[in-house]
């Protein structure tokens, strides 16, 4: 490896301690530290440019806006009561149901962020409202999309699928979605005991949850915070009535949000619509009617994680151009165990997933991967471990699906949620790959 791609790497592992350890913006470290390699690369400035990703940033800022009007429009606590009827109050079921909900979605086809960006933001509202840690409902949510990501209609199970056909062997479909779902499954029965999971268990109802919550802060006071409060039992008013089994009927501003939830799905999921656009047209549609003066949504964007995407994809944009990547691969290629090739290129997949797209690794990983696959190595034993350890760290905040449950936390949890974030991602990167592999591999 070259002295300069060396820098790279090295420069790459300091600014992920620097913002770890001083909360600085990872995305403004990022944009300087491709500036550098740059100069020092002599690489043009319009491929630092031509690899800031607008897609990326259309999407995150599209779907933010979209879920800031929803939130203003109180159509959350309607949500956030019909799936408490749902589950009748159970508040131990709630990170459950979201989990399978979000794999379920995913598995029929739904693009993994476009999920997210559905599911995390009621998720999230579920959990500042009943006391659930944030940190697990982010957690049980991501693996959730994981647990699906390679269902027969998901994309990357498709992508996955395609690309081995091409190759001249089998797609093994079924065997990567089960492998996927039972792997997810797992580490989301882990966190959900790591996390809080045992206390929900012992708050048996959101009624009992809400009571907890009210005797916390001085003088044994309600919470504030968790919407208009209704009745005498603590309850904003559409989770009362959840609670009671009872109701109620949304507002026009509220139907008009649903009806724009259900044409999102429809014309992004289901038509294939650019998901960042038809996001931000339908927010900007509901503001023309409902919310003419409010000019307040654009300032609660998330702009500090937008910022951070975008300058890790440079950073990574400006890593590929002077041949890093590339260098990596020829490094693992020299390997003289196939076994240990696999375990190598698995660590590898889940290093770069961590900071860019899993869908792009995997394509990337698999290329490398294929020739592996023999007599002796079958499909499933090179494939699973490779896709697993490339989606698995997806938790972290500063790929696509990460960033949006940090966006969907108000300011001040995101600190501390970033970092338990990061510190998870990073357990995934250590323990996914040698686990994978010994489950797929080596037995």
């Amino acid at each position: 490896m070259l002295s300069l791609q060396l820098l790279a790497v090295v420069m790459l592992l300091a600014i992920f301690i620097v913002a770890s350890v001083w909360n600085i913006n990872m995305g403004l470290l990022m944009f300087l530290g491709a500036a550098v390699i740059a100069f020092l690369g002599n690489v043009p400035a319009d491929v630092i440019g031509g690899s800031f990703p607008s897609d990326t940033f259309i999407l995150i800022a599209g779907i933010t806006y979209f879920f800031v009007v929803v939130e203003s429009s109180g159509t959350m606590d309607y949500i956030v009561a019909s799936l408490l009827r749902l589950v009748r109050g159970a508040i131990a079921v709630i990170p459950f149901l979201f989990f399978f909900l979000a794999a379920a979605t995913t598995a029929i086809g739904a693009y993994p962020p476009a999920v997210a960006a559905l599911i995390v933001p009621v998720a999230m509202r579920l959990a500042k409202d009943y006391g659930i840690n944030r940190f697990l409902m982010a957690i049980m949510v991501i693996h959730g999309i994981l647990a699906g990501n390679f269902g027969p209609l998901a994309t990357p199970g498709v992508f996955t699928a395609k690309m081995l056909t091409d190759a001249g062997l089998e797609p093994i479909t079924l065997q990567l979605f089960l492998s996927h779902l039972i792997v997810n499954a797992l580490v989301a029965a882990v966190a959900y005991m790591a996390f809080g999971g045992m206390k929900l268990i012992r708050t048996k109802t959101v009624v009992e949850a809400k009571r907890e919550l009210a005797t916390v802060g001085a003088g044994g006071s309600a919470a504030s915070g968790a919407g208009s409060i209704g009745g005498g039992n603590g309850l904003p008013d559409a989770e009362a009535s959840a609670a009671a089994g009872s109701r109620t009927l949304p507002n026009r501003y509220q139907m008009a949000t649903i009806a724009s939830l259900v044409a999102l799905v429809v014309l992004a999921l289901g038509i294939g619509w650019d998901l960042g656009y038809t996001a931000l047209g339908l927010g900007l549609l509901l503001t023309l009617c409902f919310e003419r003066k409010n000019n307040s949504f654009v300032a609660k964007m998330p702009w500090g994680v937008i910022l951070m995407l975008a300058g890790v994809l440079v950073y990574f944009g400006v890593l590929t151009e002077i041949g890093a990547v590339d260098a990596i691969s020829d490094l693992l290629a020299g390997m003289g165990s196939d076994i240990a090739a696999v375990l190598a290129l698995s660590f590898l997949s889940g290093i770069i997933s961590a900071f860019a797209s899993s869908i792009t690794t995997i394509g990337a990983s698999l290329q490398l991967a294929m020739p592996l696959i023999g007599p002796d190595m079958s499909t499933l034993s090179v494939v699973g471990p490779v896709t697993i350890s490339s989606t698995i760290v997806d938790a972290s905040p500063i790929g696509i699906i990460g960033a949006l449950s940090l966006a969907s936390v108000e300011q001040e949890v995101r600190p501390k949620l970033m970092r338990s974030m990061l510190l998870w991602a990073g357990a995934m990167i250590i323990l996914g790959p040698p686990l994978a592999w010994f489950a797929l591999t080596v037995l």
